[in-house]
């Protein structure tokens, strides 16, 4: 039941964002910089730090090295599927309308794809390790906001209504649960598939920053992205000391 609780708060998290945006509209380049840059550092160091330490500790390397493999092929394909998608030109008498309810479905199904390897780390981790999975949790909801915020702009300008943007933000949260459920009910078996489960959620978490979160902070503003990367490290010291 805390598993769920504390999965379904962290997906949540993404219709925050999207709320926020209908409300209040998109914030600042400065100001999403530097959550976006907090939020890549954040999952840098829970990778680093807890997450591939966690999974060598569960099984052998070679189980460590499917999970990675895995993890970074599958949001590989997710990534290159997308991108040929996105690059169709749609043909219509209002174009900029159709690029943007493009645009907007194409990053909601990113979200909702990436969000269950999410799941799954938060569920593999908090069998593991309590704290390891709180901690997951935490660093999830950081970058699901201006996920939320992302997704629901560009459908906005496209002309949907704002209650049909809510209940599509909400689906897409439920996926982070429904991932940990996977977590817990597939990746907990035995340590080697804890071991692939972790592993698995490390690469494509790692992936997303590589590919989304950190380049996207960066064409923000760099030097806001920079500084909430520094101020990542002081709140997982603090994270770290408390325990």
């Amino acid at each position: 039941m805390e598993l769920f609780i504390l999965s379904t708060l962290t997906g949540v998290t993404t219709m925050l964002g999207a709320i926020a945006a209908l409300l209040f509209g998109q914030p600042g380049r400065k100001i999403l910089a530097f959550y976006l840059g907090m939020s890549a550092g954040i999952i840098t160091l829970v990778i680093a730090v807890d997450l591939l330490p966690a999974a060598f500790d569960q099984g052998p390397i070679e189980a460590v090295g499917v999970g990675l493999g895995i993890g970074l092929l599958t949001m590989l394909l997710v990534y290159e599927c997308l991108q040929r998608m996105m690059g169709d030109q749609p043909v219509s008498v209002n174009p900029k309308k159709r690029e943007y309810l493009r645009m907007g479905y194409m990053i909601a199904l990113a979200i909702g794809i990436h969000n269950i390897p999410e799941g799954i780390a938060i569920g593999a981790g908090f069998e593991t390790e309590h704290e390891l999975g709180v901690l997951m949790a935490l660093s999830i909801a950081l970058h699901n906001v201006p996920e939320g915020i992302g997704m629901a702009i560009p459908l906005v300008l496209a002309g949907m209504r704002k209650r049909w943007v809510a209940i599509l933000s909400l689906a897409i949260s439920l996926c982070i649960p429904a991932g940990a459920w996977l977590g817990k009910c597939f990746f907990v078996g035995s340590p080697f598939l804890v071991a692939i489960g972790i592993s698995f959620a490390a690469g494509a978490m790692g992936f997303i920053v590589w590919k989304e979160i950190g380049p996207t902070s960066m064409k923000y503003n760099r030097l806001f992205a920079q500084v909430g990367m520094l101020a990542s490290l002081a709140l997982i010291y603090i994270i770290h000391a408390l325990r």
